[in-house]
C-alpha cells in the first residue's frame, strides 16, 4: 500500500512539472496553434518509431506498449489543451469579469477577491473545489509569468482539467489488474480510453466536468481496492476521495451507489463471523470525513438562498434549446440514420436524438471544426463499428455468466449512471443536457466490459475485427484533433 501511495504521488508530481513547465514555455514563446500541433505529431512519430524498432528487434513487450499508448494519450491531452484558449469551445464561460456570473468570474472572485460567490446566479451555485484549485494552479503560474491579466487568470486554470483527464489514463492499467483482465484486454481499454476525444476536448476546459469525472473513477478503483482490502487506510482515502468528488460536483455521489452495496455486502459477511464492529469503526469515520467535506458548500448555499442539494440551473422552455416537444420514442428509442449521414457533428438547437447525439457528442461535443468532412465521419463510422461491437459482445459475455463480482459492479454502475442521464434528459429536455460530457465514465467502465467479452470469446476473427476498429478509431482520432483549427 506504501508503495503504491508512493508510486502514484511521484506520477503526479512528474505529471504536474510537464504541464506547468510547457504551459509556461507556451505561453512564454507565444507558440502558434499550427506550431503546438507540428510539435505533437512529431513526437507521435518518435513514439511510434520506437515502438516499431522494439518490435523488429521483437523485443517489444507488453509493459512497453503500454508506456507508449499512455504517452501517446498524455500528448493528445496536453497538446490540446495547449493549444485550445479556454474560450474556444468552452460552455457556461460568460464575460470574462469579476460582475459576471459564469465560470470566468467564479475564478476571478477567488484569485482577486479571496472569496467564494456571494450569491449562486447562474454558475455561481456550482461546488467550489474546481474553481479553488484551479485558481491556485493559475495564480501560480501567472505569479511566475508577472501576469495579471483576466483573460490568463482563467486560462490558467485549465490544467486542473488537463490533470484530471491525465490523471485517469494513467490509473487505467491499475483499473485494468483489479478487474483481473488479461494483457490483451489491458491494451485495448488503454488505447481506447488514451483516445476518446471527449477526454481531450473536456481536459482543455475551465468548468469542473473532468476534475469530477477524476474522482468518480478514484472512487471506482478505491471501492475495489477496499473490497479487496478493508483497511483504515483504504478507507480514508475513500472518504477523502468521494469528499472532494461530490465538493467539485455533487453528481459524483452516484458511485455511492456501488460503493453503498460493497459496504452492505461486507458487512453482511462480517456479520455472519461476528466481526460487525470494527467495519462499523471505519463507516463512521468514512461518514465522518466525507458528508462534511462533501457537503458544506449544499448546505451553506442552502441557509443563504434555499437551493436543495440536488439543485441544476434550470432553463427556460422558450429556449431554442428545448426539446420536450418531441416524443419520447423519437429522442431516446429509435435511432436516426438520417442524422448520422447529414453531419458528423452533433447540435445542441437541431438534434434531439439522444442515442446519436451520444455519439457526435462523444467525439466532437457540441461543436463544428474547420477541417475537412471526410476525416469526422470516418471517426464518426469507427465509433458507430466498435459501439456496436461493444454491446453484442458484452451482451454475449454476460449471458455466458464468466464475469467475476468486479465486472458486475462495474455493469451495475454503467447502468446507473446511463439510466441517471436518461432521468435527467427526462426532467431537463434540453439539448445540451444530451451532452457525452455527463457520461465520460462510460468511456472508461464499457470498454472494460468490452475487453473482458473478447477475452472470454478469444474468436481469432472478432479479435481482428476489434483491433482493427481500435487502430482505425484511435488513428483517426489523432489525425482530427491534429489538424483542427481554432
Amino acid at each position: 500500500m506504501k508503495d503504491k501511495i508512493e508510486k502514484t504521488w511521484m506520477k503526479y508530481l512528474i505529471l504536474w512539472i510537464v504541464l506547468i513547465v510547457s504551459y509556461l514555455f507556451v505561453r512564454v514563446t507565444k507558440m502558434s496553434q499550427g506550431t503546438i500541433q507540428v510539435l505533437m505529431a512529431l513526437s507521435i512519430i518518435v513514439i511510434v518509431a520506437m515502438a516499431l524498432f522494439q518490435l523488429g528487434n521483437r523485443k517489444l513487450e507488453i509493459k512497453d506498449i503500454m508506456f507508449y499508448l499512455i504517452m501517446l494519450g498524455l500528448i493528445m491531452r496536453i497538446g490540446y489543451m495547449l493549444y485550445t484558449f479556454f474560450q474556444v469551445r468552452s460552455h457556461d464561460m460568460w464575460d470574462v469579469s469579476l460582475d459576471a456570473s459564469g465560470h470566468a468570474a467564479y475564478i476571478l472572485n477567488i484569485i482577486e477577491k479571496g472569496q467564494l460567490p456571494k450569491t449562486n446566479d447562474l454558475q455561481f451555485y456550482q461546488q467550489p473545489f474546481f474553481y479553488l484549485a484551479g485558481s491556485l494552479v493559475s495564480k501560480i503560474v501567472n505569479g511566475i509569468l508577472s501576469s495579471q491579466a483576466f483573460t490568463y487568470y482563467v486560462d490558467g486554470a485549465k490544467l486542473v482539467s488537463c490533470f484530471a483527464s491525465c490523471g485517469i489514463l494513467i490509473h487505467i492499467p491499475e483499473l485494468c489488474k483489479v478487474v483481473k483482465l488479461k494483457e490483451k484486454g489491458t491494451i485495448a481499454v488503454t488505447a481506447l480510453v488514451a483516445f476518446l476525444p471527449s477526454m481531450y476536448l473536456s481536459g482543455g476546459r475551465v468548468n469542473p466536468d473532468m476534475l469530477g469525472v477524476y474522482f468518480v473513477f478514484m472512487a471506482l478503483l478505491y471501492t475495489f481496492y477496499w473490497m479487496e482490502d478493508q483497511t483504515w487506510k483504504h478507507t480514508v482515502i475513500l472518504a477523502v476521495i468521494y469528499g472532494l468528488g461530490m465538493m467539485t460536483k455533487i453528481s459524483c455521489g452516484i458511485m455511492a451507489i456501488v460503493t453503498a452495496g460493497v459496504f452492505i455486502y461486507k458487512l453482511w459477511i462480517a456479520g455472519k463471523e461476528k466481526k460487525v464492529v470494527p467495519l462499523i469503526k471505519k463507516y463512521l469515520v468514512f461518514v465522518c470525513i466525507s458528508f462534511p467535506l462533501g457537503l458544506w458548500y449544499s448546505l451553506r448555499n442552502f441557509v443563504k438562498f434555499g437551493q436543495s442539494i440536488m439543485y441544476v440551473l434550470d432553463v427556460s422552455k422558450d429556449k431554442i434549446l428545448y426539446v420536450g416537444d418531441v416524443s419520447m420514442i423519437k429522442r431516446f428509442i429509435t435511432i436516426s440514420i438520417e442524422n448520422i449521414i447529414k453531419t458528423p457533428y452533433a447540435s445542441a438547437i437541431d438534434d434531439s436524438n439522444y442515442p446519436v447525439y451520444l455519439l457526435k457528442s462523444a467525439l466532437f461535443g457540441e461543436f463544428t471544426f474547420k477541417i475537412s468532412s471526410l476525416i469526422p465521419h470516418l471517426l464518426l463510422f469507427a465509433e458507430i463499428l466498435l459501439v456496436l461491437m461493444m454491446l453484442f459482445v458484452i451482451i454475449w459475455s454476460f449471458v455466458k455468466k464468466g464475469w467475476g463480482i468486479e465486472l458486475k459492479i462495474i455493469l451495475l454502475f454503467s447502468m446507473v449512471l446511463y439510466a441517471s442521464n436518461v432521468w435527467f434528459n427526462i426532467k431537463y429536455p434540453f439539448g445540451c443536457s444530451m451532452d457525452f460530457r455527463y457520461l465520460i465514465p462510460l468511456g472508461i467502465t464499457v470498454p472494460i466490459l468490452f475487453a473482458k467479452g473478447m477475452d472470454m470469446m478469444d474468436n481469432k476473427q472478432w479479435n481482428v475485427a476489434a483491433w482493427i476498429c481500435i487502430e482505425m478509431y484511435s488513428f483517426l482520432s489523432c489525425v482530427m484533433y491534429l489538424m483542427i483549427s481554432s
